[in-house]
């Protein structure tokens, strides 16, 4: 799902070699455009639909879904997701703190990860476990709450950096965000 502007092919390309079905927000179309990405849906409210399905034309078929808000924009499309049993979704956004409390809502629905072209979040129910280099940094949320941090890291700021080659394990009873880098 693409729901900022694309600035560049480099930045969203590891997303789309993993998107079977792309779902393009309003805002962002014009972008997804110009760098001929292939749009499955489109998720509109306030672009005249006749004016978007002009500009989609070139790529039927193509879906396009009514919201009756920019603000809603995001909880349809991921209601639409569902709805076609799409059970993971890879979302590009260039403000991923402004859309974690929202998607929090679908975490027991499907598997969610957000990228803003430096860190992949991925939304994590109950446990996180894996392997991490010396001096890789994790990143999480200040608002999110742990009840279990095992592994040798050391805390800075909203993140913890592995002193040494390991596992590192994270659990809370509430549903938590975790930052990984992808450069």
């Amino acid at each position: 799902m693409i729901m900022s502007e694309v600035t560049s092919q480099h930045g969203i390309g590891p997303l789309l070699e993993w998107a079977p079905h792309v779902v393009v927000l309003q805002n962002a179309i014009d972008s997804v455009l110009l760098y001929g990405i292939k749009t499955d849906t489109v998720i509109a409210s306030t672009m005249d639909l006749q004016i978007l399905q002009d500009k989609v034309s070139h790529q039927m078929p193509v879906s396009i879904i009514k919201a009756s808000s920019s603000e809603e924009e995001l909880e349809v499309a991921m209601n639409s997701l569902i709805n076609n049993r799409q059970f993971a979704v890879n979302i590009w956004s260039t403000h991923p703190d402004s859309i974690f409390s929202l998607l929090i809502s679908f975490i027991q629905r499907m598997n969610i990860s957000v990228i803003d072209g430096e860190l992949k979040w991925s939304a994590i129910s109950g446990q996180f476990r894996k392997w991490f280099p010396a001096q890789a940094k994790i990143h999480f949320l200040a608002q999110d709450s742990y009840n279990k941090l095992e592994g040798d890291v050391l805390q800075n700021e909203n993140e913890w950096i592995a002193k040494k080659d390991g596992f590192i394990t994270i659990e809370s009873e509430k549903p938590f965000w975790i930052g990984q880098s992808i450069k």
